[in-house]
Order: structure tokens, then sequence, then C-alpha cells
């Protein structure tokens, strides 16, 4: 407890401004090759969180492959998406982001479970208290609550697990990476990776954190970026854009 309070007094966030962010790294090599704006500064994982949430299920068993374990949705609450309103396996957890799938998920592990992998895995500033007051760090610490992670962070996690090097075993990282896979981008171009939707006090958080990689090399990316409209109510696939953009002219991809 006194960790993760203590924690809290340095997690970064911005109210006055807003901002992008971005870096692009060679997983081989772990240089950069294109920066902007604050890399260092925490925010909010979001739903990017499902990515260390699919490596410790499958870790620990309760997950088991694209389609299993298939669980109903709750009754006793609302979904902003209608498309959460419906059985959900791994493969449509991470396709539609559906957070009480997460949620579900982190109450059979357990707090203890759960905080130690955020230990182990050295996430972003490891504060899982969650909400002053609502003891809801179980489920609620990653959306946008007390849990953090900065650009440079989740790409330094994302280097290490398309690398194998986690502190995981090669099963939970090789199917978390399968999870991750979002389309080709052009012929031998695959696009790997996880959108984010949050807030920070009232203005809209998006990422969009992942990897791009053909025969010959890989290559990490994160982008975030903050602001006080937006024309939906999520901010995540408006930073999967921007980031896509930026990769395909680093890349000149047609």
């Amino acid at each position: 407890m006194f960790r993760r309070l203590l924690l809290s007094l340095f997690t970064v966030t911005h109210f006055a401004f807003s901002y992008t962010s971005w870096v692009l790294i060679d997983c081989d090599t772990g240089d950069i090759l294109e920066q902007k704006g604050a890399i260092d500064d925490r925010q909010s994982p979001c739903s990017t969180f499902k990515i260390a949430l699919s490596l410790i299920g499958f870790e620990e068993g309760i997950l088991i492959d694209f389609e299993n374990p298939t669980w109903e949705p709750p009754t006793d609450q609302s979904f902003t998406l209608n498309i959460h309103y419906q059985n959900h396996n791994p493969k449509l957890w991470m396709k539609n982001s559906c957070v009480w799938y997460s949620q579900k998920l982190t109450q059979l592990m357990g707090f203890k479970t759960f905080d130690d992998y955020i230990t182990l895995l050295n996430y972003g500033n490891q504060n899982t208290f969650g909400d002053e007051g609502l003891d809801n760090g179980l489920t609620h610490c990653w959306l946008s609550s007390s849990l953090s992670i900065s650009p440079v962070e989740q790409i330094n996690f994302i280097q290490k697990l398309v690398n194998r090097q986690l502190p995981l075993s090669i099963n939970a990282q090789e199917k978390t990476c399968d999870l991750l896979f979002n389309q080709e981008l052009a012929p031998n171009w695959n696009l790997f990776g996880k959108t984010g939707s949050g807030h920070i006090g009232e203005k809209h958080l998006g990422w969009f954190v992942g990897w791009l990689k053909n025969e010959q090399n890989c290559y990490a990316f994160a982008l975030n970026f903050a602001r006080e409209t937006m024309p939906c109510k999520f901010a995540g696939p408006e930073a999967k854009i921007k980031a896509i953009k930026k990769l395909k002219r680093y890349f000149a991809i047609q």
C-alpha cells in the first residue's frame, strides 16, 4: 500500500494544454528513429493495458487461445457500445476492447496476483491502488485512474515482448503477439497493436501502441494525444489513424 501511495505522487498529468507524443524505435537495436513531444510523461494506459492483461491471463492459464474462455456479459451493468452486449472470447475481447472481459479476468486472478505481475513486469508507475477511497484498483486502476505509463515505457515494454524478453513464458508472449495483429499495411508489412481511450481531466486521451514488422525488421511505436474536443466519444481510433500516417510516411509505404 505504501509503495502504491508513494508512486502516485509521481504520476504526471496534464490539464492545461493539448499535445501529441510519438516515439518510434528499432526493436533490434533500441535506437530511437523518430520522436515528438513529452515521451517521458506518464498517462493512464487505458485499453493499451490489455496487452499486459493478455500476457498475465495466458501466463496464469485463465486465457487458453483465441476462442477460450468464452464469457457472458454481466447482467448488472450497462455498456457504452452495443457490441459489448454479447459473449466474448480473447479474440473478440481484444478486437472490441471489451472492458468487462478485462475486469472478469483480473477478478479471477485476485488482487495479490494481479499486483505482483505489475511489479514483475515493471509496468509504468506500478500503481494499482485505483480511484482514491473506492478500493477499485483490481478492476479500474488502468481506466484513467492510478496506473500510468509513458510512451517510452510503452515501447520498451513492446520491444521486450516482440523479442520474447519479458519475465514470462514464451507461450504467453507468442499468444499475446498473435492476438494483437491488426492488419497488413502493405505487402510484407504487418501492423500489430492496441488502441486506448480515456481522459485527462476534461480532455480526451487517445493511445495507439504496437509494432510494425516486415520479413527483416521490427519497429515499436507509441502515440498518445489529448485534446478538449473530439468528433466521437473515443480517442483511441483517431490515435491509430495518426500513428498509421506517421508509419506510412516514415517507411514510404503506399
